[in-house]
Protein backbone atom coordinates (compact mmCIF):
# COMPACT_ATOMS: atom_id res chain seq x y z
CA UNK A 1 0.00 0.00 0.00
CA UNK A 2 1.11 3.44 -0.33
CA UNK A 3 2.18 5.36 1.86
CA UNK A 4 3.79 1.54 3.12
CA UNK A 5 3.62 -0.29 6.50
CA UNK A 6 5.70 0.86 9.62
CA UNK A 7 7.87 -1.30 10.29
CA UNK A 8 10.31 -1.67 13.80
CA UNK A 9 12.51 -3.79 15.25
CA UNK A 10 11.55 -5.33 18.46
CA UNK A 11 13.19 -7.85 21.37
CA UNK A 12 11.05 -10.65 21.96
CA UNK A 13 9.96 -10.67 25.88
CA UNK A 14 7.97 -12.39 28.35
CA UNK A 15 4.61 -12.24 26.84
CA UNK A 16 5.14 -9.89 23.99
CA UNK A 17 7.64 -7.75 22.22
CA UNK A 18 9.20 -4.53 23.09
CA UNK A 19 9.52 -1.83 20.47
CA UNK A 20 10.72 1.79 21.84
CA UNK A 21 10.60 1.05 24.97
CA UNK A 22 6.59 0.26 24.61
CA UNK A 23 5.33 -3.29 25.56
CA UNK A 24 3.22 -4.89 22.92
CA UNK A 25 1.53 -8.27 23.70
CA UNK A 26 1.78 -11.03 21.41
CA UNK A 27 0.70 -14.44 21.59
CA UNK A 28 3.50 -16.77 22.59
CA UNK A 29 2.33 -19.28 19.94
CA UNK A 30 2.97 -17.09 17.49
CA UNK A 31 6.55 -15.70 19.45
CA UNK A 32 7.63 -19.56 19.45
CA UNK A 33 7.88 -19.57 15.11
CA UNK A 34 10.09 -16.98 15.45
CA UNK A 35 14.41 -17.92 14.57
CA UNK A 36 15.30 -15.49 16.60
CA UNK A 37 14.79 -13.10 19.76
CA UNK A 38 13.84 -10.55 17.39
CA UNK A 39 11.15 -9.85 15.16
CA UNK A 40 10.10 -6.70 12.96
CA UNK A 41 6.59 -5.60 14.21
CA UNK A 42 4.37 -3.97 10.91
CA UNK A 43 1.54 -1.60 11.46
CA UNK A 44 -0.37 0.25 8.66
CA UNK A 45 -0.82 4.15 8.73
CA UNK A 46 -4.59 3.87 9.07
CA UNK A 47 -4.49 1.62 12.19
CA UNK A 48 -2.66 4.36 14.03
CA UNK A 49 -4.89 6.04 16.53
CA UNK A 50 -3.60 9.46 17.89
CA UNK A 51 -4.78 10.11 21.20
CA UNK A 52 -4.56 13.06 23.78
CA UNK A 53 -2.82 11.48 26.71
CA UNK A 54 -1.75 7.93 26.05
CA UNK A 55 1.01 5.73 23.52
CA UNK A 56 4.01 6.65 22.16
CA UNK A 57 4.86 10.35 21.79
CA UNK A 58 5.89 11.34 17.75
CA UNK A 59 7.14 14.42 16.77
CA UNK A 60 5.12 15.75 13.73
CA UNK A 61 7.65 17.03 10.69
CA UNK A 62 5.37 17.09 7.69
CA UNK A 63 1.03 16.92 7.47
CA UNK A 64 -0.22 15.75 3.79
CA UNK A 65 -3.99 16.90 3.71
CA UNK A 66 -5.82 14.48 1.25
CA UNK A 67 -9.39 15.40 0.89
CA UNK A 68 -10.50 14.35 4.51
CA UNK A 69 -7.79 12.01 5.17
CA UNK A 70 -4.24 13.69 6.33
CA UNK A 71 -1.45 11.71 6.74
CA UNK A 72 1.40 12.98 9.32
CA UNK A 73 4.83 12.12 9.04
CA UNK A 74 6.97 12.56 11.92
CA UNK A 75 9.45 10.70 14.52
CA UNK A 76 8.84 8.66 17.62
CA UNK A 77 10.01 10.74 20.56
CA UNK A 78 13.91 9.78 21.75
CA UNK A 79 13.75 8.62 25.28
CA UNK A 80 17.02 8.19 27.43
CA UNK A 81 16.55 4.88 28.24
CA UNK A 82 15.44 3.47 24.99
CA UNK A 83 17.40 0.43 24.19
CA UNK A 84 15.55 -0.19 20.84
CA UNK A 85 17.06 -2.25 17.97
CA UNK A 86 15.90 -0.17 15.65
CA UNK A 87 17.44 3.58 15.41
CA UNK A 88 14.38 3.96 12.48
CA UNK A 89 12.18 6.09 14.19
CA UNK A 90 10.27 7.50 11.08
CA UNK A 91 6.46 6.72 11.31
CA UNK A 92 3.33 7.91 9.11
CA UNK A 93 -0.07 7.88 10.87
CA UNK A 94 -3.28 8.20 8.37
CA UNK A 95 -5.64 10.74 10.78
CA UNK A 96 -9.73 11.16 9.49
CA UNK A 97 -9.89 14.50 11.11
CA UNK A 98 -11.21 18.18 9.80
CA UNK A 99 -8.13 19.90 11.64
CA UNK A 100 -5.16 17.49 11.83
CA UNK A 101 -2.38 18.56 13.99
CA UNK A 102 0.26 20.93 12.56
CA UNK A 103 3.74 20.02 11.80
CA UNK A 104 6.48 21.05 14.59
CA UNK A 105 3.27 19.40 17.37
CA UNK A 106 4.11 16.46 19.39
CA UNK A 107 1.41 13.97 19.35
CA UNK A 108 0.65 10.40 20.95
CA UNK A 109 -0.31 7.43 18.65
CA UNK A 110 -2.06 4.02 20.03
CA UNK A 111 -2.85 0.96 17.88
CA UNK A 112 -5.14 -2.00 19.07
CA UNK A 113 -2.79 -5.43 19.16
CA UNK A 114 -4.95 -6.60 16.88
CA UNK A 115 -3.97 -4.83 13.96
CA UNK A 116 -0.25 -5.07 15.02
CA UNK A 117 1.87 -7.50 12.46
CA UNK A 118 4.75 -9.66 13.58
CA UNK A 119 7.13 -11.04 10.95
CA UNK A 120 10.66 -13.12 12.52
CA UNK A 121 13.41 -11.11 12.65
CA UNK A 122 15.46 -13.42 10.46
CA UNK A 123 13.06 -14.63 7.49
CA UNK A 124 10.80 -11.84 7.37
CA UNK A 125 7.97 -14.37 7.02
CA UNK A 126 4.95 -13.00 9.24
CA UNK A 127 4.29 -15.09 12.40
CA UNK A 128 0.53 -16.20 12.69
CA UNK A 129 -1.53 -16.55 15.79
Amino acid sequence: GSPAMNLMSGRIVDGGVEVHEQFIPVPRAALDQASGNTVTVGIRPEAITVTADRGVPMDIALVEQIGADSYLYGTLAADAHDTSLNENRQVVARVTTPSPPRRGDRVRLSVENARIHVFDGHTGLRLSW
